[in-house]
């Protein structure tokens, strides 16, 4: 996403006008660093130019945030730029209302993306050919709904506290071949 989606100016302009941004590398020894807020290394455009919307769900996230650090919504995978944007928008209402508001919005959200995700399925199929557009599709909406989902359990938790489970997750459930 960094090299397409977060390089594009009105991405950059939104984002800086709307929130406050803040990144995390989670496994910086994946690229040969012992710094954890080392960045990976930067692909150029036209390599990414070609990857499937929701590519890396689970190991790409945003979070957005309340002021004081509480999640509100969150992105998994790879998007472009007018889908992320668009989730970006969707974000920015959430900031503003009460607990209890957020969490009906939310769950009418993850609702809309189970129905999207089950039309998609039932188009794709058996379908598991890649480039079969209704097979990219079905996958985009199952990321899309799985990012609900997860929110769902994680709505207005500290991010610094769900990052931390992140990480914990990544060696516990086999990201780098290990077996708690």
């Amino acid at each position: 996403m960094r090299a397409e989606t977060l390089a594009d100016a009105e991405v950059i302009g939104f984002l800086g006008e709307h929130f406050t941004l803040a990144w995390e590398n989670l496994m910086p020894e994946l690229f040969g660093r012992a710094d954890p807020n080392a960045a990976p290394p930067r692909y150029a455009p036209e390599q990414t130019r070609d990857l499937p919307e929701g590519a890396g769900g689970g190991n790409i996230r945003c979070y957005f945030c309340a002021p004081d650090g509480r999640i509100v919504h969150q992105t998994l995978g790879y998007w472009r730029k007018e889908r992320f944007v668009a989730e970006c928008r969707f974000a920015l209402r959430m900031t503003a209302g009460d607990p209890a508001t957020l969490a009906g919005e939310q769950q009418r959200h993850q609702a809309k993306l189970a129905a999207e995700f089950a039309a998609a399925k039932e188009r794709a199929g058996a379908g598991t050919d890649w480039r079969n557009p209704a097979v990219t599709t079905a996958a985009r909406c199952g990321v899309r709904l799985r990012g609900a989902d997860e929110l769902l359990a994680d709505l207005l938790a500290d991010v610094g506290a769900v990052i931390d489970r992140r990480r914990d997750e990544v060696f516990t459930k086999g990201a780098l071949g290990c077996d708690r």
